[in-house]
């Protein structure tokens, strides 16, 4: 099972066991994989460069989301919500500019154990 929370700045998930096996009978040399693994992942808005803020949002185009609250959120020039970042960057930044500028920053600590076998 996963765990985690979603707030307004970050995406937290937390993965307190992970098991994944795999067995091929049929191949002509049969083999047997399992992987287990315990972590966590953290995204958030990026710090590095010019915030969210200091960019002009993109102009939203007629018909491109049906999501009504979407475009409240770009006219308001507030910072938008963490996963509508992620759902709909281009609603917020150009392509352009997203090139050269990092939306989200994320870090991850995955602990593989030493039962996994890869075969």
């Amino acid at each position: 099972s996963v765990s985690g929370f979603i707030s307004r700045d970050k995406i937290v998930i937390n993965v307190p066991v992970c098991t994944g096996r795999h067995q091929d009978d049929e191949s002509s040399t049969p083999s047997l994989s399992m992987l287990n693994l315990t972590g966590s992942i953290v995204i958030c808005r990026a710090k590095s460069g010019a915030t969210i803020l200091d960019r002009r949002p993109a102009p939203i185009r007629r018909g491109a989301s049906s999501n009504s609250h979407l475009a409240e959120l770009n006219s308001s020039g507030e910072a938008p919500p963490i996963h509508a970042l992620m759902l709909y960057p281009d609603t917020y930044v150009s392509t352009s500019k997203r090139s050269s500028n990092n939306l989200v920053e994320y870090d991850y600590a995955f602990d593989v154990s030493e039962e996994t076998i890869l075969d």
